[in-house]
């Protein structure tokens, strides 16, 4: 039986974007979309790095222009900087923006304390946190460090908080 929440989302978008919508949507609230985790060296890297290493937490959604904008111009500084290096970095998807970055199907069920955690985070400027994209969440094991929605919060918030805590580790 359908959530009520999915039921509405789906009726919203029938009613724009028409039946054939509804019908892959329905499709899309049912799958999972799987996390993508690092591949070639960077895996290497992360195998060699301790168990309580930190790890940052992505979501993205392919109509999301900041995510674009992030991965287009913030990527590769931060792929080849000291801080990656010492982290694991996990993307998640979000298969619309409009489905932000709070669904079930985003977050693995072992991830979702993540997404709760950051939903209560008050130091992100958008509430609920888990309504848009790109978001990023710092975890260290099981302990939650800190949200960011948006490129402004990806500068002054996370990059800063990610730094300190790397090099703390």
């Amino acid at each position: 039986m359908p959530h009520t929440s999915d039921v509405l989302l789906l009726s919203r978008r029938l009613s724009i974007f028409g039946p054939a919508a509804l019908a892959a949507c329905a499709a899309q609230q049912l799958a999972d979309i799987p996390p993508t985790f690092a591949t070639g060296s960077a895996a290497q890297r992360e195998a060699a790095l301790p168990p309580n290493a930190p790890t940052l937490y992505y979501v993205s959604a392919p109509d999301c222009p900041n995510c674009r904008a992030w991965v287009d111009n913030t990527l590769p500084t931060f792929e080849s900087s000291p801080e990656r290096a010492r982290l694991r970095f996990v993307v998640l998807h979000s298969y619309t923006i409009h489905d932000g970055s709070g669904q079930d199907y985003t977050w693995p069920a072992n991830l979702r304390w993540i997404r709760d955690a950051a939903k209560a985070d008050q130091r992100s400027q958008y509430l609920p946190n888990t309504r848009y994209t790109p978001l990023w969440a710092l975890v260290r094991g099981n302990e939650y460090i800190r949200c960011a929605h948006g490129l402004r919060e990806w500068n002054e918030g996370m990059w800063p908080t990610l730094r300190q805590v790397v090099a703390a580790a």
